[in-house]
């Protein structure tokens, strides 16, 4: 059986996360911030929000998995108080990606195809997968109120994402709307 969401998952998860992302590097003094097996070594090129797309053209799982790595991270982030930064959300999303694909789905890849996707060493992927499930304790499973709460929440994000859009454009259209009359 395939959900229906009434809001793009997929959009809305990468918004979540940029959106995180600009927070935290904007309260970050720069080189405080511990490193972990998450961190690469440099700055990726890809931006979070393509990395999320390219998990969506490539691995073929359905959109409830996307939530449930949110969720996964979230879990993360409240137990260890790590930071996401731009040098470990990719690792960070990767490894909970993976484990949210092969808890929740029937048919997945094996880890070299989720390595390629991520753009890692399966044997990196593994390390990974490893030290997510224990800062998570191993708790994949996500109660159905947990769950609903968050796409409760993803869908008020994104209904806010869009009021603030529907703002601007009417912005726009009110500027142009004044230089046609001056």
């Amino acid at each position: 059986m395939t959900l229906r969401f009434q809001f793009p998952v997929i959009d809305t998860c990468s918004a979540v996360l940029e959106d995180y992302l600009s927070k935290a590097f904007s309260s970050l003094p720069l080189f405080t911030v511990s490193t972990t097996i998450f961190h690469a070594k440099k700055e990726p090129k890809i931006s979070i929000s393509n990395y999320i797309d390219r998990f969506n053209k490539f691995s073929e799982c359905s959109e409830s998995c996307y939530i449930a790595a949110l969720i996964y991270l979230d879990r993360v982030i409240q137990k260890t108080k790590y930071k996401f930064t731009l040098c470990n959300i990719h690792r960070l999303y990767l490894a909970a990606m993976v484990l949210a694909i092969k808890f929740n789905e029937d048919k997945y890849y094996d880890n070299q195809c989720y390595a390629a996707i991520g753009g890692v060493d399966p044997n990196e992927l593994r390390e990974l997968e490893i030290e997510m499930l224990q800062l998570l304790d191993f708790r994949l499973f996500i109660p159905d109120f947990e769950y609903k709460k968050y796409l409760t929440a993803m869908e008020s994000y994104y209904r806010y994402l869009m009021s603030g859009r529907k703002k601007s454009s009417d912005l726009e259209t009110d500027n142009s709307a004044d230089s046609r009359t001056t």
